[in-house]
């Protein structure tokens, strides 16, 4: 028998920035889209139902890129479904201001 409030496992989390906190309107963000307030990336590990401290779930080698950041270019991302923020600090690859680096 199921709790009628519980989701499903892999149900998408609310669309949230991890770094700073901040709840977002983007649904299914691209490789270069950003947190509006902090400007971190969203498409990154840090806030994917898939990661955790030692690495990615699923084993995908997304989170070990040639170039970009972890997460950046992967097609299995889902929003975290917790509202624990994971803040970054500023030597953090993701919270770049020179879209072209990445």
């Amino acid at each position: 028998m199921t709790d009628a409030n519980q989701r499903p496992p892999f149900d998408p989390g609310e669309p949230m920035c991890r770094n700073c906190g901040v709840k977002t309107s983007i649904v299914d963000p691209g490789p270069h889209d950003r947190c509006e307030e902090c400007k971190a990336h969203l498409r990154h590990c840090r806030n994917c139902m898939f990661r955790t401290l030692s690495g990615c779930l699923l084993h995908l080698k997304y989170r070990w890129p040639s170039s970009g950041l972890p997460g950046q270019d992967c097609p299995r991302f889902i929003w975290r479904d917790d509202d624990v923020a994971d803040g970054l600090d500023g030597a953090d690859p993701a919270t770049a201001e020179d879209e072209g680096t990445w």
